[in-house]
């Protein structure tokens, strides 16, 4: 009898902390992240700020997944409620679907951490 009440306490005590275990790993995996940031453009050769990227459509890709996102007339744009990794800027595209020209000096990838935002701004060119 006392073996058997033993051996059912190692049973909930097991389960109760195999319980946490498994909220405190769908927890960490649960945190998205987010980029943030500004679109806009820059003279070819000076590479002095001329202005905002309003309304231009912004994609970027995750693993094989692409995913859109339009900037407001400010040029400003958030993604978010994304999983931890690397995304990538493929193209910059107007409303008239006119693909915009991406800076050489732009970086095109970003790595997100669980739980994180990062600023990602992004210089256009203009001719």
């Amino acid at each position: 009898m006392r073996y058997q009440k033993r051996k059912t306490k190692q049973i909930v005590i097991g389960l109760g902390l195999l319980g946490v275990i498994l909220f405190a790993c769908e927890f960490s995996f649960a945190q998205k992240s987010s980029i943030y940031g500004t679109a806009a453009f820059f003279d070819k050769n000076t590479e002095q700020y001329l202005v905002d990227a309003g309304n231009f459509e912004l994609r970027f890709r995750f693993r094989h997944r692409k995913i859109a996102v339009t900037t407001d007339q400010n040029g400003d744009f958030a993604l978010s409620d994304l999983q931890a990794g690397r995304y990538c800027l493929e193209r910059v595209k107007s409303s008239n679907d006119r693909i915009a020209r991406i800076s050489s000096k732009q970086i095109r990838c970003i790595n997100l951490v669980a739980g994180k935002g990062k600023e990602f701004n992004i210089m256009l060119l203009r001719d």
